[in-house]
Parts: C-alpha cells; structure tokens; sequence
C-alpha cells in the first residue's frame, strides 16, 4: 500500500482497542524519556518489554536490573524485530524511527513511532489515566497530541469531583 498517496486526503477516524498484552513480548527501539514513558505503559499492562537502544535514561537501566524489562544496550538491527507482538520506535532519530516501522509492517508487526513517522505506523497511542479499575482513553486520531492530553487532563478533574459525591 502506498501511504504517501494518502497523506494529503482526510483520514478516517482509528478504531479505538484495548489490548490484552500481558506477557506478550513488545519491543521498544529508543531509551529516551519519550521512550520510558511508552516503555511504562507496557509494563503497567504485563508486557514483556524489551529495549534496543545504545544510550538509555537510569531508569531503564534500573528496571533492566531488577529483571522487570530486557535491555540490549547497542544500536537497532532489523532482525531485532523477530518474535515481537508489538513495536514502539521511540529514538530521536527520525531516519531510524521511519527504518523500524518499515521493517516491522514488512513482519507484519503492530507498531507505532512517537516522532513525526506516526503517520506510517498502525495505531495511537491515547492520553489516558486509570482510576477505581477503569481506563480512559482520549485521542484526536493524531491531530494533535497536547489536546489529547489536555482533554484527559479536564476528564480527570471532572472525574475527581463527581468521585466525592455519594
């Protein structure tokens, strides 16, 4: 499919999911802040989370530590990708986040970058918090990731004060 043909018309709304990835193993290419904040999600929900990056910020390197994530401290190679349910590309690097999400749709393989390649992933990322065993998502199908965030953020607080009343 050539998504470039597509970029200039209006996109049809993402389907909205929530996957089940408990011990499903997820690859994160990036070590990063951005990338910690994808790679905390994953662990949240029981992923099995791998990381590929040379550089990573102390916290990925603590949980690599305490056994709760696998790191391989060295640059993305493509065959990285093998065996992996899901993808994130989380570097600074645009060229790279575009290489890895090319090479995981050539595997078939669920992935999305958190740079300007999202466009040639498969799915979003949604601003979304978790209160009393409820999820709540927001998206603006990639308009625009401040307002996903803002929105959440106002959902949130009106969710607090509807909690008090009884």
């Amino acid at each position: 499919m050539d998504r470039k043909k597509y970029m200039n018309q209006p996109k049809k709304p993402y389907y909205p999911i929530f996957l089940d990835l408990n011990e499903r193993p997820c690859l994160v290419v990036g070590g990063g802040r951005v990338a910690w904040r994808k790679i905390a999600g994953l662990l949240e929900c029981g992923a099995r989370v791998t990381v590929v990056a040379p550089r990573v910020v102390d916290v990925i390197v603590e949980k690599a530590r305490e056994g709760e994530l696998t790191l391989w401290p060295r640059e993305f190679r493509e065959d990285d990708l093998e065996g992996f349910f899901l993808v994130y590309a989380a570097t600074d690097q645009s060229a790279v986040n575009a290489g890895v999400l090319d090479q995981a749709r050539r595997r078939r393989l669920l992935a999305a970058a958190v740079d300007a390649s999202w466009r040639q992933g498969d799915f979003l990322t949604p601003a979304r918090f978790r209160r009393d065993g409820v999820t709540v998502a927001v998206s603006s199908d990639g308009q625009s990731c401040c307002r996903s965030r803002d929105l959440k953020n106002e959902i949130k607080e009106l969710l607090k004060g509807a909690g008090s009343e009884k």
